[in-house]
């Protein structure tokens, strides 16, 4: 069975799967919602998603959902439990979690820079920089050169170009973010 064919065996789950995975992680559940005391079947949800997508679109989606978790700038700690969960569930290797919640730290980080003009380059934000390739600050040139190419291939557009042009944009921009971190170490440590 295809994955077009399986996904037509669950349209209501798949089509509203982002919504509802979007609703439960911004706590606002509608007051109908709430009335009936409706669940959204979030476990359903992720055993399809674990065993319907391959690993580059799981990857994707986690950064859709940190995306729309994050989007008010702040990441509360059931927001985040939520979304460790969900990584669980539909088997995101735990590192590759981190790296998506440092990518946005490393981002939003970098927004705030701007907004404020500075010209320096903060600590943390060098540190959000090695999180986003999966190292520490000790690492040497060899071990940042290994990472950042390691995941250039993995997190590269092309990789998610059958899911349409709204996801390959999202992910362009990963894409960017994981470029930006390793020019910023490259830039600190002084090498090409």
């Amino acid at each position: 069975v295809s994955l077009q064919e399986q996904e037509n065996d669950h349209p209501p789950v798949i089509e509203n799967a982002e919504v509802a995975l979007q609703k439960k992680i911004s706590g606002k559940v509608s007051q109908e919602q709430h009335a009936t005391k409706t669940e959204f079947p979030i476990e359903q949800i992720c055993r399809l998603i674990k065993t319907n997508f391959d690993t580059a679109t799981k990857v994707q989606l986690m950064h859709l959902l940190v995306g729309i978790a994050a989007a008010d700038g702040l990441l509360t700690k059931k927001e985040e439990q939520l979304l460790k969960s969900i990584a669980v569930e539909i088997r995101i290797p735990f590192v590759t979690y981190k790296q998506i919640l440092s990518m946005f730290r490393f981002r939003y980080e970098g927004q705030q820079q701007k907004k404020k003009k500075k010209t320096y380059t903060s600590l943390h934000r060098l540190k959000n920089a090695y999180s986003v390739l999966g190292l520490t600050t000790d690492a040497t040139e060899k071990e940042i050169k290994k990472a950042y190419r390691k995941l250039a291939v993995i997190h590269h557009p092309d990789k998610v170009a059958h899911l349409g042009p709204e996801i390959q944009a999202a992910a362009n921009d990963k894409f960017l973010v994981i470029s930006e971190a390793y020019e910023l170490i490259k830039k600190k440590k002084g090498f090409a």
